[in-house]
């Protein structure tokens, strides 16, 4: 009778503590930071419902070129409702993903329907609070904003490769170049607006991430 009592009470207070079905609707990765430099990857996901998560992890993570960018495992034991966790993974190598993100995140429903994990699959586009955190010291833009022309100022790299994309991830302009000083045309976009320039040093590796402004 001791151990019925238990068993009810324990289920009880699994109830209460809101251990069941998360509505993948109010789940909102609020931002995303990718650091080659210590090759680790954070993303804040806030959770709008009422109901905690439980075990939750970020299984995986799907670029818009359909690459596995991440792998990982339980973060946390509980994450709190109504409030923003970060969940931190270590990288493999270097990334440059492609936006948006599908972000794989599953926890266990413990008291709901159908017990087990449940998985949301979480969009993410990348936005001007997204950002690499990678040394940008060793290149410098100016000026910037800019109505015509932008020039960037490497202060290492002598060959490689400038890749512009809108805010929404998509790339618009890539320019090649062979000196430390590189003069970049902005007419050439379609429209005025925020850019990322992703710069690439000859073997492809990303060595800085700016935000320029075309007005």
């Amino acid at each position: 009778m001791k151990n019925i009592t238990l068993i009810l009470f324990l289920i009880t207070q699994l109830n209460t503590f809101g251990q069941g079905k998360v509505n993948c609707s109010l789940l909102q990765v609020t931002d995303v930071i990718i650091n080659n430099s210590n090759l680790s990857m954070e993303f804040g996901i806030y959770n709008g419902d009422t109901m905690d998560s439980h075990y939750p992890f970020i299984a995986f993570t799907i670029d818009n070129s359909g690459d596995t960018i991440q792998h990982g495992d339980i973060n946390w034991f509980v994450t709190p409702a109504l409030d923003t966790s970060w969940y931190n993974y270590n990288l493999l190598g270097p990334i440059s993903p492609s936006f948006p993100l599908n972000i794989y995140f599953v926890y266990s429903n413990l008291t709901g329907s159908n017990p087990g994990s449940d998985t949301c699959i979480l969009n993410y586009t990348q936005t001007i609070t997204s950002h690499i955190k990678i040394d940008n010291r060793t290149v410098k833009l100016f000026p910037n904003p800019s109505d015509n022309y932008i020039t960037f100022n490497l202060k290492h790299q002598t060959h490689g490769q400038i890749i512009l994309t809108d805010i929404l991830g998509k790339e618009v302009l890539i320019e090649n170049y062979n000196s430390k000083q590189v003069l970049l045309d902005l007419n050439r976009l379609k429209s005025k607006g925020t850019y990322f320039a992703k710069i690439l040093d000859f073997d492809g590796n990303i060595i800085a991430l700016k935000k320029l402004v075309y007005q």
